[in-house]
């Protein structure tokens, strides 16, 4: 696989996969309750909640079938039990949740390590790399074939650069052929889908608002016939 092949391609796996990311964020949050839940269920805090829990619902079973008056030893044992497993089960709870937490937030670094800086490396890394060539250097003016080949940062240095090199722009940067840097192609490429999901959420993902009947005023004519018509019975 040559150099640009494998550029190229990897950049497209970091995109599909952030595309996809993105698209699938409503499902996000049961993913993570799965996650979470399979994590958590080899965790002793989670062992213990789901042992009190079924020790609550057997109680209040047993509450429930016995009378409190013929019972009411029992009954009053039982409730007070109950009201040390809810507390047992609500400190249980917070512990699951901040349980969950870690759990959300050790998913989102390991986004951040496998894909975020992942690309931003390779963007800073090859963000100069050609991806292609045009097929002649005077298709656009100098300044933006040095955009394209050498990305965004060449405006920001472009006044330094003409102080140093002198008043004209089309004496810089002299070159026989000019790139398709890989940090444009990644920014066009990325508008390119952007403008794309945004007209397919407007034609089709949008609904269609129905106009609104507006009540127009009656005009003179109407307002003089209903006058004319308004007739009153004397006796």
């Amino acid at each position: 696989m040559s150099a640009t092949n494998w550029v190229i391609l990897t950049s497209l796996t970091f995109i599909f996969i952030g595309k996809f990311l993105q698209y699938s964020t409503s499902y996000h949050e049961n993913w993570l309750n799965k996650i979470a839940l399979v994590m958590s269920t080899n965790n002793d805090s989670y062992k213990t909640y789901e042992k009190k829990l079924k020790e609550r619902l057997q109680l209040q079973e047993e509450n429930h079938s016995i009378s409190a008056q013929d019972n009411y030893a029992k009954w009053t044992k039982n409730n007070r039990r109950l009201e040390k497993l809810n507390e047992d089960l609500k400190s249980l709870s917070e512990q699951l949740k901040v349980q969950r937490n870690q759990t959300t937030k050790l998913l989102k670094s390991v986004k951040l390590v496998s894909l975020t800086v992942p690309f931003l490396i390779l963007k800073l890394w090859k963000g100069k790399f050609p991806v292609y060539y045009l097929p002649h250097a005077e298709v656009f003016p100098k300044i933006i074939g040095g955009v394209l080949s050498q990305g965004w940062l060449y405006l920001g240095l472009l006044p330094l650069r003409i102080l140093r090199g002198g008043n004209k722009v089309e004496e810089l940067d002299i070159v026989p052929k000019v790139s398709v840097s890989l940090g444009i192609w990644i920014w066009a490429f990325t508008s390119v889908l952007a403008t794309l999901e945004f007209l397919v959420n407007q034609f089709v993902f949008t609904k269609k608002l129905n106009k609104p009947i507006l009540k127009t005023a009656p005009t003179e004519a109407e307002k003089v016939e209903f006058i004319t018509h308004d007739e009153v019975e004397l006796d």
